[in-house]
């Protein structure tokens, strides 16, 4: 009889990655596009409403509507980016889009309620510790969307 030599399994790290039980929720992925959009959308509007707006610092700890306003503009932003493009300035980086379950795109007001979901998730922990536990994101569950890779990385 003979014998197939088997070959040991030498899969790349980054496929590897994907291959891990939290594979389709694309961790990595998700937290280049987050710190992304923070450094191009977010900052750019807090440094604005800190400095060209309230004059200082001070005044911006100290002004709450401010930085409410600040975390609402750039709800809405992304939400428009998402409404028209499908994708944020991080996710499109990061080579992904966000579609609807019934992978149909997703409208400005259930991208605004994702974002509201995801605030209060990870305001309250639990949307920080859900993938790990649930094996999916709280916000992406409840608002029924989910992520779509459009190039594998080589």
């Amino acid at each position: 009889m003979a014998t197939k030599k088997t070959k040991k399994n030498k899969t790349p790290k980054k496929k590897q990655a994907l291959e891990s039980p939290l594979k389709g929720l694309y961790l990595s992925l998700r937290l280049k596009a987050f710190i992304t959009d923070i450094f191009m959308i977010y900052t750019p509007m807090l440094y604005i409403m800190t400095y060209a707006i309230l004059g200082s610092a001070k005044d911006f700890r100290e002004n709450q509507s401010a930085i409410f306003l600040c975390l609402l503009f750039y709800a809405l932003t992304h939400s428009f980016f998402i409404a028209f493009k499908s994708q944020s300035p991080g996710m499109r980086y990061a080579q992904f889009k966000l579609v609807k379950n019934n992978r149909k795109e997703v409208g400005f007001f259930l991208a605004l309620w994702r974002f509201v979901l995801w605030v209060l998730s990870m305001g309250l922990l639990i949307g920080f510790v859900a993938p790990f536990i649930f094996k999916f994101f709280l916000h992406d569950k409840l608002s029924g969307t989910h992520i779509e890779i459009i190039k594998e990385e080589t």
